[in-house]
């Protein structure tokens, strides 16, 4: 199935949970919403042996070439998706040299999802690509800001480590 979707979709990320995956497409253009990418959850039905999509990712903040759905992952039921390129409104007026975001959904058993809040680099810089990584475990999440200026040394990078979201 993952061999599938990557054709459908392109080199976008895929996280799994149960019968759920989640699959993501930075370059697709989103139709009325601006660009920018999207990320679906699909959910695997045993009974028929088809997956049928339960949900649809957007921006928040829609714009071309964020790479919304670079990195996504699922943290605590909730559902998180990267915009490396996002524009954070403070060190650039380019959005695709923006310090980066993650989004973060919450995730409902009756397949229900909200968007609840952004979270931007905590470091911010122009092309600080925050977000470009995420790994989550079952108690932390690490986000990479691999662009991030540090004690004056330009791009040598970041990690941070969240406990929630």
């Amino acid at each position: 199935m993952h061999a599938c979707i990557r054709k459908l979709f392109g080199e976008g990320p895929c996280e799994s949970r149960g019968e759920d995956l989640l699959v993501c497409a930075p370059a697709h253009e989103g139709g009325s919403r601006g660009g920018g990418g999207a990320c679906w959850t699909f959910r695997y039905n045993q009974t028929t042996q088809q997956s049928i999509i339960i949900a649809q990712y957007h921006a928040p903040r829609p714009a071309e070439k964020i790479a919304f759905g670079q990195t996504a992952a699922i943290f605590q039921e909730k559902i998180l998706i990267g915009a490396a390129k996002e524009f954070d409104g403070v060190n650039s007026m380019n959005w695709t040299e923006g310090g980066g975001a993650f989004h973060v959904y919450s995730r409902e058993p009756s397949c229900t999802l909200a968007f609840e809040q952004t979270i931007n680099n905590p470091n911010s810089a122009p092309n600080g690509n925050f977000a470009q990584n995420i790994v989550a475990t079952s108690e932390r999440l690490l986000v990479s800001a691999l662009g991030n200026t540090v004690n004056q040394v330009q791009y040598a990078g970041q990690q941070f480590v969240f406990d929630s979201v």
